[in-house]
């Protein structure tokens, strides 16, 4: 979860700003949400729940697709479910305030950490080549000791889930636990 997010100033004067006054006022608040929600990570890279967002801003689940996509046409974000990548304003320069924030040892070693956690998609690629951050370590098949609160699912489903939780049970697109 997202411990600090920064605001600057400089949104009032972003592309995304001028393009956001045109558009409905719900997609303000997805806006903030992705780049200042609970579940935003501050590389700008991170899975999203559509339905974690409409629950926190109280913008219909279809509404909030609607509002991504339109961002994404912009080219203010890149959108592949569940992942999206902030690459405009809001994205990890604006948070750290400088460009050169992978030399950084411990930022390049926490982003790293970030993104092997993240599914193997070629926007995850594209964020590493981006930020010349090394290709992903050789993925290890998870190697549980019987801890149940390991495998339990997401609190809320993201729009891709598909996989079976828990042997028999399913989530589909819009349910939660």
């Amino acid at each position: 979860m997202r411990r600090f997010s920064l605001w600057r100033q400089s949104f009032w004067d972003a592309p995304i700003w001028l393009t956001l006054r045109n558009l409905p006022a719900e997609h303000l608040r997805v806006y903030l949400h992705l780049v200042h929600g609970p579940s935003a990570d501050i590389t700008g890279i991170y899975r999203l729940s559509v339905g974690q967002i409409a629950d926190d801003t109280g913008v219909d689940a279809d509404r909030v697709r609607t509002a991504i996509e339109e961002m994404a046409n912009t080219g203010w974000c890149e959108y592949e479910p569940p992942i999206i990548w902030i690459v405009g304003h809001g994205n990890v320069t604006d948070q750290l305030g400088k460009s050169d924030w992978t030399s950084n040892p411990k930022w390049q070693t926490a982003a790293q950490r970030h993104l092997d956690a993240l599914p193997a998609l070629p926007i995850v690629d594209r964020f590493r080549r981006r930020w010349s951050l090394p290709p992903a370590a050789a993925a290890t098949p998870p190697h549980h000791h019987g801890d149940k609160d390991k495998d339990a699912p997401y609190r809320y489903g993201t729009d891709t889930l598909s996989a079976e939780l828990h042997g028999s049970i399913r989530l589909r697109e819009g349910e939660s636990r």
